[in-house]
């Protein structure tokens, strides 16, 4: 195994990282509050424990020098990863709003969307097209959900995580459309400049939630 050559690669890779320290930590500010929330905790484990797996995966799969066929299993579950933080994210969503039960009725819809969102990865030949569709659907409608939620609530963690989502939003579109390449010491493309809207985005919605489960604690 050698690095990869290409320097806006590798810059990847470490922005890739850096998604995986911020949503390890995410994940371990969540664990106090099981006694307040079990399941909730949960939901929101589960989307960041995969955003730390894609994550981890992602920065291997830039950073080094891999064969077709390693690079092609990698990214198949890397995007795997990906749907079950997006649909982590709809059911979160779904149990803000409407409560414990229509999140656990949403599931298998939600489930079924993530298999489809797959298969389409997989007929489209690796293609990030799809992933890009279904994360923006997903996250304008939770962006919808925590907007509204905080204009109601008199606490502003959910004005926080609505924050974080529209940055989220912001870093698909500069995906989609390959903005975003800069130079700071190292070159950076839009992959990177994804990476670290998102790592801003990530840090709103910790922060939302631990300002949430506090409220909810008291």
């Amino acid at each position: 195994m050698q690095f990869n050559p290409i320097q806006t690669e590798l810059t990847t890779a470490a922005t890739d990282l850096l998604l995986v320290l911020a949503a390890l930590y995410g994940t371990f500010r969540l664990r106090p509050y099981r006694l307040v929330d079990a399941w909730k905790v949960d939901i929101w484990s589960v989307l960041l424990l995969s955003l730390a797996t894609a994550s981890l995966l992602a920065a291997v799969a830039h950073g080094l020098v891999l064969n077709d066929a390693v690079s092609g299993w990698l990214w198949r579950f890397i995007y795997l990863c990906l749907g079950l933080v997006v649909s982590s994210f709809v059911v979160a969503a779904i149990y803000d709003l409407r409560g414990r039960r229509v999140a656990i009725r949403a599931l298998p819809l939600v489930a079924a969307v993530v298999l489809l969102f797959f298969l389409m990865v997989q007929f489209m030949d690796g293609s990030f097209m799809p992933f890009i569709i279904f994360e923006g659907v997903a996250m304008c409608f939770a962006l919808f959900v925590y907007g509204y939620l905080g204009s109601q609530d008199r606490q502003d963690g959910e004005r926080w995580i609505a924050a974080g989502i529209g940055m989220s939003i912001v870093a698909v579109l500069i995906q989609a459309f390959r903005w975003g390449g800069f130079t700071f010491i190292w070159q950076f493309d839009h992959n990177s400049a994804y990476h670290l809207i998102q790592l801003l985005g990530l840090f709103s919605i910790i922060l939302g939630l631990n300002k949430i489960f506090l409220a909810e604690k008291t």
